[in-house]
């Protein structure tokens, strides 16, 4: 092959299977100019680490004071809407996002600087958010709905 220059032909051909789930990832850069400030960017990450995991369907097992619960399955974490606005108004000509999912909370503290608040927490956080979309999209969807 080398010599002569000259390979076969794989013939490979792509066969559709199915479409993709869209992903999307933002990042976020929190500096918390005072205390107050701190405690809500604390709050911002928990409730969206609370919103990673789902519920637990718990069932009772026995029927003395010593009963135990099992978990039979779990119910959904909640959904996000995303949207674009700028001054209050959704942005024109911007793809439309589905409801989706959070898959992924990843934070970053300090990254540009060590400097803390005089209760030790971090006066600067880099937060990655991971969302997947509940389903997939197809050529209606896109063309009519803007997706």
């Amino acid at each position: 092959r080398v010599t002569g220059g000259v390979t076969l032909n794989p013939n490979e051909r792509a066969v559709f299977d199915q479409p993709n789930i869209r992903e999307f990832a933002f990042n976020f850069k929190m500096i918390a100019r005072s205390k107050a400030e701190q405690r809500q960017v604390n709050e911002i990450i928990r409730h969206l680490r609370t919103e990673l995991y789902p519920e637990e369907i718990l069932a009772p097992i026995g029927e003395d004071k010593k009963a135990r619960n099992i978990s039979l399955g779990y119910k959904f974490p909640n959904k996000f809407k995303i949207e674009f606005h700028y001054g209050g108004k959704q942005i024109p000509g911007l793809a439309k996002i589905m409801p989706c999912f959070l898959q992924g909370v990843d934070t970053v503290y300090n990254a540009g600087q060590m400097a803390f608040h005089e209760d030790g927490n971090f006066m600067e956080v880099d937060m990655t958010l991971r969302f997947r979309e509940t389903r997939a999209l197809t050529k209606e969807r896109v063309i009519k709905e803007g997706f």
